[in-house]
């Protein structure tokens, strides 16, 4: 199973200065008011409210079962196992924490959090595309997660519930079977003395538990480092928009707000991640793609503000280059980066045409054509 080249694709934004803190360690579920579960810190500041009026929104348009949980920055309504909801909330505290860290050290103008970010998590897959379809107005079945501006909330589900997983899972279970049908050959074998034929069956029985031990692995690594990557994306998304880093009132261009969000999405949580940290295997990729002249042009990249003409293979080229090229951009030139956000906020242009986007680009950035290519000699040389 090809794992997360695809899970920024599977992840969408619907369109529509603090300082960093310390990383958030040992969260834990404690009894809260009228015992309700909180997920709480050793960290001692002051709390955020937990009322919003995205919360009471999201409380609203929820079906009966969902529990609320609580960190020191998030809400999560959620009707899976408490174990799940506290690894999706350990995630949303290190975006959060990495988020803080990067727009500090570039000096990105952002405001604080004015309550707890809600988010919700859904354990079946069916019922959370139909919210999505019927509250919030997505008819793409092939999303993992979601964050509406709108509604200021993250949506996601749980990865046992995905089609690919419950199809990997049962040819898992298909060679499980298998195992244990040459099992009781063997036994068979062994007990009316005939060794050749026991043999036989061990080989092949060798050779179906390796892959099943193979296949068992790579679907708990490909279900793991999806989960991290949509949680991260997703999260990255709600920040940057709560806090002002951009503006729900603006359409961006798409490669700047999917090139951001992908850009922090990792497989190693614990550790420092963000635009500042070479991806190598998606810079790895675009190196092919370049070679194999299937690179979005620089013109039509920028200018992109809607996934709708993206298809296929074409979007996740579209997330791979968007997200490299904003890491190049925030090594090589942070300060027009700073400048590209605070003039799109500035202008609040919720119309924009393709024009506006290149021009914008060229007066921040310099001449597309001339930006790729000291891009692509860039990253061939890493």
């Amino acid at each position: 199973m090809q794992l997360i080249s695809m899970v920024a694709a599977a992840c969408i934004l619907v369109m529509g200065p603090v300082g960093a803190d310390p990383p958030t360690t040992g969260l834990k579920f404690e009894s809260g008011v009228n015992g309700r579960p909180v997920l709480v810190s050793s960290s001692r500041r002051k709390a955020l409210p937990v009322s919003s009026a995205a919360l009471e929104d999201a409380r609203q348009t929820l079906p009966d079962g969902f529990d609320q949980f609580e960190t020191s920055r998030f809400v999560l309504l959620s009707d899976t196992s408490i174990t799940r909801t506290g690894h999706q909330a350990e995630l949303l505290e290190r975006a959060y924490h990495q988020f803080c860290r990067v727009a500090r050290e570039q000096g990105w103008a952002y405001e604080p959090l004015r309550h707890r970010l809600v988010a919700v998590l859904f354990n079946d897959r069916d019922e959370f595309l139909a919210y999505a379809r019927e509250v919030d107005g997505l008819g793409i079945d092939g999303i993992s997660g979601y964050y509406h501006p709108g509604r200021d909330r993250l949506v996601f589900y749980a990865m046992e519930t995905d089609p690919q997983v419950i199809k990997a899972r049962q040819v898992l279970q298909d060679l499980t079977s298998q195992a244990g049908e040459l099992r009781d050959g063997i036994r068979e074998a062994l007990g009316r003395g005939d060794s050749e034929y026991c043999h036989r069956m061990r080989s092949q029985l060798d050779r179906v538990e390796s892959i099943l031990s193979d296949r068992r692995r790579k679907l708990e690594q490909w279900s793991s480092e999806s989960e991290m990557a949509t949680a991260i994306h997703e999260a990255i998304h709600q920040l940057c928009f709560h806090t002002r880093l951009q503006s729900p009132d603006v359409v961006y261009p798409l490669w700047l707000s999917e090139g951001l969000a992908s850009s922090f999405e990792t497989t190693e949580p614990d550790s420092a991640f963000g635009p500042d940290h070479r991806d190598h295997a998606r810079i790895d990729r675009v190196r092919a793609w370049s070679r194999d002249d299937e690179l979005v042009p620089m013109e039509e990249l920028i200018s992109i503000v809607s996934m709708h003409v993206l298809e296929g293979e074409q979007a996740e080229i579209f997330y791979d280059q968007s997200a490299v090229l904003f890491s190049w951009l925030v090594a090589e030139d942070p300060s027009s980066v700073r400048a590209f956000l605070r003039r799109l906020r500035e202008d609040g242009v919720r119309m924009a045409s393709p024009e506006y986007m290149v021009g914008v680009f060229t007066e921040c950035f310099g001449e597309p054509g001339s930006i790729q290519r000291s891009w692509l000699r860039a990253i061939d040389s890493y």
